[in-house]
């Protein structure tokens, strides 16, 4: 992904209930850390969904809406943050700008490597767009 190697496959299975693959390294300069320069999390639609993020501040995020590969999503945090609603899961991309975000999705491919680079991602399940999927 983007020339990064894959460092890490971590599974979340708790509340949060998430597989993330981490691309690349960084390197902290002090001891808060540093965060990956991509980072790509898969979440069950039931416990993440674009809405989530109805709120308005200071109570939450302002969704930036986007069509991105023929499904619905939105940048958060100065575009560095890409929630994409597709087929029965969100898909959740981290990077260090909105172009590196955009070259990012246009990249991603099934785990299985099924399926074309850069074509329409299937359409969220009935009922992910509303938060209505049970789990």
């Amino acid at each position: 992904m983007e020339g990064l190697p894959l460092v890490a496959v971590l599974r979340r299975d708790d509340t949060a209930d998430f597989v993330s693959f981490v691309y690349g390294d960084c390197v902290p300069d002090d001891e808060a850390g540093c965060a990956p320069p991509v980072e790509v999390q898969v979440w069950p639609a039931c416990r993440r969904s674009l809405a989530l993020h109805h709120a308005t501040p200071p109570l939450g995020p302002v969704p930036e809406r986007a069509t991105i590969r023929g499904v619905p999503a939105a940048f958060f945090e100065d575009f560095t943050r890409l929630e994409i609603q597709t087929g029965p899961v969100t898909v959740v991309v981290f990077a260090d700008s909105r172009a590196r975000v955009i070259r990012v999705v246009r990249a991603l491919r099934a785990v299985n490597g099924s399926g074309p680079v850069g074509v329409h991602l299937p359409q969220p399940s009935p009922g992910a767009l509303e938060g209505e999927l049970r789990c």
